[in-house]
């Protein structure tokens, strides 16, 4: 049997009828098309100019005439562009590097000038339009440097490089609104997630569930202490509205009261232990970005758990970064949990909003750190803090 390679599909050639090869084409016919305006409408003006001084001398004197002699100098600019605009790329002209970007294309600025009109006098002097313009090589390359043409070329690639800056420009302001699209987008997935899943029928059935016992005990006081957490937890993330960020002691506030109520169902089954750094408390995290790491440490692990178990939840500085940990007991992580970890919605939906709120300062680690004891880690790049990580304040939750 015939071995195939696997490379070949990579290597496939394109085929004509290809979509994506006719769109390059396309984009490149247009680009071309486009430079070519661009840079005719400059000489056209100027084979006018040079046409109405012929006609006063000469009025036989032809446009066609003025147009070979103007026009073939300023389509030089249509190669010389995708140059210009690569190195305005290369070397934008940012706060931080201004006077070596300015000073890169003060000096690009001259050589392209120059090498323009070495084009320009070699043209000029093999379409000569007046007789007393019929020059050599040299006497035009000397006549057009002491001019006002150099420095209109110059100009010119100034012109290239503004409009480069002014599209990057656009660019990056419209990546950024697509970005905050996003996060936006993704918070309120989130928060539909959040509600929905804490408002499905099973979740509300346990409540309900511990509720009624309570009742049944004669517990008025553990049954209105109950009714309170759900309330405040269900206001809390309503209140949340159109925010996509806040403080991690306020995500915390809100982690708080959904672990009061399940400490209600589960009762001494659930023990919760918080330990946060010095500082930690006032990082600006992404809304809801703990809420659905904590709900699966309760139902995948705590509530998996016959003897319950601990779930601590921690914030500690690590340099520029503050790391986040929820650690809980319970049956361990499943053999192919790896596999299987895309299709659980908290871990996906937490490592996009990480990934688009802090780029690659987002982290988002798995691991079984001793039997049937899990731990998540979320890493932050926050810009601008000491690396102060002095525990403060460790404690259980009642």
């Amino acid at each position: 049997m015939s071995r195939t390679n696997p490379n070949a599909r990579r290597r496939a050639p394109t085929t004509p009828g290809d979509p994506e090869a006719a769109a390059k084409r396309s984009s490149r016919w247009l680009l071309a098309a486009f430079l070519t305006a661009v840079w005719t409408l400059p000489g056209v003006l100027y084979a006018v100019q040079i046409y109405e001084l012929g006609r006063a001398v000469d009025p036989g004197f032809s446009f066609a005439a003025a147009a070979l002699h103007a026009i073939p100098v300023w389509w030089v600019w249509i190669v010389l562009t995708p140059a210009v605009v690569l190195l305005a790329r290369s070397v934008p002209i940012r706060r931080s590097a201004v006077v070596r970007a300015v000073a890169v294309h003060l000096v690009a600025s001259v050589v392209v000038a120059l090498a323009v009109v070495v084009f320009a006098a070699f043209w000029f002097s093999l379409t000569p339009v007046f007789a007393d313009r019929d020059r050599s090589f040299l006497d035009w390359l000397w006549a057009l440097s002491h001019a006002t043409t150099l420095h209109s070329y110059v100009f010119s690639y100034w012109l290239v490089v503004g409009a480069v800056h002014v599209v990057e420009y656009e660019r990056r302001l419209r990546g950024h609104e697509v970005a905050a699209a996003r996060r936006e987008a993704l918070v309120a997935r989130t928060r539909m997630q959040v509600l929905a899943r804490q408002l499905q029928p099973h979740f509300l059935f346990n409540s309900l569930n511990a509720l009624s016992t309570l009742i049944l005990r004669r517990d008025t006081e553990g049954a209105l202490a109950m009714l309170g957490s759900l309330g405040d937890f269900l206001r809390a993330t309503v209140r949340l509205g159109d925010a996509h960020e806040q403080p991690l002691r306020a995500e915390l506030e809100l982690v708080s009261q959904y672990l009061a109520v399940e400490r209600a169902r589960l009762g001494e089954r659930l023990t919760v232990r918080m330990e946060v750094a010095e500082g930690a408390g006032e990082v600006v995290v992404p809304v809801l970005v703990l809420q659905p790491l904590v709900e699966n440490a309760v139902r995948h692990g705590i509530a998996a758990r016959e003897g319950g178990g601990e779930i601590v939840i921690r914030a500690v500085w690590a340099g520029e970064v503050v790391r986040l940990e929820i650690e809980n007991d319970g049956p361990g992580l499943p053999a192919d949990w790896r596999e299987r970890m895309e299709e659980r919605v908290g871990l996906s939906n937490t490592r996009a909003r990480l990934r688009e709120a802090f780029g690659e300062g987002g982290r988002l680690q798995v691991e079984e750190v001793g039997p049937g004891r899990v731990r998540v880690t979320l890493e932050m790049l926050v810009r601008g803090h000491g690396a102060t990580a002095a525990a403060v304040a460790p404690g259980g939750m009642s």
